[in-house]
Order: structure tokens, then C-alpha cells, then sequence
């Protein structure tokens, strides 16, 4: 009975080891930065093992590969020849008791390895990889002074490698999804960046959101209407009648900004013109690379020639 407690033991130790790994190589540098920001001391433990992760992961494996070799070892030694002996008594088994026993225990140990110190703790890793970290970073991080030397004879012999390889480290990390909210949520707090910020740096400055109360479609004395910019499609269609407009089966756009740039094939500028149809589209302004204001005119029947862009189109 105590064999197999102290099996049970060393699988659960494999875990713990394999548990820790998954946890730090999966956290979030970014999460794990503003917690230590606040003062948080197992956040700040945490990210030097993620920032410096060779002497952390040098120090799992030489604990996995210790326990593992050391499991199955002590569960030849001990738990083979009990079960050889209890197979002997099965009279078509006694001739294959011993290489049956070796193999049975064999399996049951692997078995017991891939599913209590591996797949299960890495399942649990994952979904809170962070909070993990902090538990198990510092003693991890005491696990990795006391084995130093093995540590170290493992780190310079990676770090060789790598460079025999020609593999470079990464100076600037790829940033994911969850790291950009993370800082847009960090941010969002402290005043510095928030989503709309990020957005007028790919698209050029955005409307306020004191521009709801705006309409988007003014009418004019002389029949005409000014648009804004960021009139869909759908409500642009409305007003000249339910029509296709041009290129749209083609392209992907949505607003009335789009569907000008789209069709004069580029940026427009105050001012230019973009006839279609009997309708006439003026640039009357713009913020940035956006289209802000867009005067619409309804040309008189007959009259209506089209632009270059659109014979371009046509």
C-alpha cells in the first residue's frame, strides 16, 4: 500500500511540475505587468519567470525527469514482483508472471503519468494561467536557486544550441489579442489610451460621441442634402431610391466614406467630385484621411454627365 501512495505521490509531483510549466509560458506578460504595477509581489515573481523563462523551464524538466525516471523505478522494483507473484497462481499465467507483472505495471504507471501529471494539470493550467503562475512562482523560483548548477549546465548548453542554430532571440515579442485588451482595459482606467484612441490611429480622427445628436442627412433649401461621412449604405440607398449602388457586389463598404473612396479609387480631397447616375457627390470636407461632409445634388433630367471615374466604372 505505501508503494503505491508513493507513486501517486511522484505523479503528483509530475503534475505540479508540468502544471507550473503550462501556467507561466501560457500567462499573458501584459496582465501579469499591471498587476505588478499595482503592487502586486507574486504578479512581479511571475513575470521573471515568463520574462526569463530558460532557468524556470530548465528547472521543470530536470524535475519532471527526475520523478518520471524515479516512478518507474521504484514501481519496477516494488510493485513487480508482488504482482509476478500473485499472476503465479493463475496456473495458464505462471510461465508469463513475470514479463506480464513488468508490463502491467509498466502501463499502469504511464497511464497513471499521462493522465494525473500531465493532461489533467495542463487542462487546469490553462484556464487560469495567470493566477497559476503567481501560486507556483515562488516555489518554483526557490526550486530553481537550490538546483542551480544543474540549471545552469542546462541553460548554457540551450543557449549554445541555439546559437549553433542560428535561432535569434526575440527582442519585441508578438503581442496577441488579449495582451492589446488587457492594455486597452489598463489604459481605459488610468486615462491614457482607450479603443477610440486606437481607432483614430489606423483611421484618422473619429466623431465625438457628443455627434449622435447630429443628423446624418440635412436638407437643403435648393433641394440638395448634406451628408455625413458615416451615412451606411443602407440609409444612402434609402434616399436616392433603393438603388445598387456601384462596385458594391464587389467591394466591402458600408459607409458613404467608403463608397467615395472606393469608387475614385482613392482618398479624396475638398472639394472633388463624383458624379453617378443623375446624382452628383461634392466633398465638402474632411477630417484627416476620413470623409466628414458630402453635399449630394440631384442633377436636372438630361443634364447629368458622367464623371471619368465613372466611365472608368462603367
Amino acid at each position: 500500500m505505501l508503494e503505491i501512495l508513493i507513486i501517486v505521490a511522484l505523479t503528483f509531483a509530475n503534475g505540479l511540475f508540468a502544471m507550473s510549466e503550462i501556467a507561466v509560458v501560457s500567462s499573458r506578460r501584459a496582465k501579469l505587468q499591471s498587476m505588478a504595477d499595482a503592487g502586486n509581489t507574486r504578479a512581479r515573481t511571475a513575470l521573471a519567470l515568463v520574462e526569463y523563462p530558460t532557468r524556470f523551464l530548465a528547472t521543470v524538466q530536470i524535475g519532471i525527469t527526475l520523478v518520471g525516471i524515479f516512478a518507474g523505478a521504484y514501481g519496477g522494483v516494488t510493485l513487480a514482483q508482488p504482482l509476478a507473484e500473485a499472476l503465479g497462481q493463475v496456473p495458464f499465467l505462471a510461465p508469463y508472471s513475470g514479463t506480464l507483472s513488468l508490463v502491467l505495471v509498466v502501463v499502469g504507471i504511464t497511464y497513471l503519468s499521462l493522465v494525473v501529471g500531465e493532461l489533467v494539470p495542463k487542462r487546469i493550467a490553462l484556464n487560469a494561467p495567470e493566477h497559476i503562475a503567481m501560486t507556483v512562482a515562488g516555489p518554483m523560483n526557490s526550486l530553481s536557486v537550490a538546483a542551480a548548477p544543474f540549471v545552469k549546465l542546462l541553460s548554457l548548453s540551450t543557449e549554445g544550441l541555439l546559437r549553433l542554430l542560428r535561432v535569434k532571440k526575440s527582442d519585441e515579442p508578438p503581442v496577441s489579442e488579449a495582451e492589446i485588451g488587457a492594455l486597452l482595459e489598463q489604459g481605459a482606467q488610468a486615462g491614457v489610451v482607450t479603443l477610440n484612441d486606437v481607432l483614430e490611429g489606423l483611421v484618422g480622427d473619429l466623431p465625438a460621441m457628443d455627434r449622435q445628436d447630429v443628423p446624418m442627412i440635412v436638407p437643403r433649401e435648393d433641394g440638395s442634402w448634406l451628408l455625413d461621412g458615416l451615412l451606411s449604405t443602407d440609409e444612402l440607398k434609402d434616399l436616392l431610391g433603393e438603388v445598387t449602388l456601384p462596385q458594391e457586389e464587389e467591394h466591402d463598404f458600408y459607409t458613404l466614406g467608403g463608397f467615395l473612396v472606393t469608387n475614385l479609387g482613392r482618398i479624396p480631397t475638398v472639394g472633388e467630385v463624383y458624379r453617378w447616375g443623375e446624382w452628383r457627390f461634392e466633398v465638402v470636407d474632411m477630417d484627416g484621411t476620413r470623409v466628414d461632409q458630402v453635399l449630394l445634388t440631384r442633377l436636372p433630367e438630361g443634364s447629368a454627365e458622367a464623371s471619368e471615374d465613372e466611365k472608368a466604372w462603367r
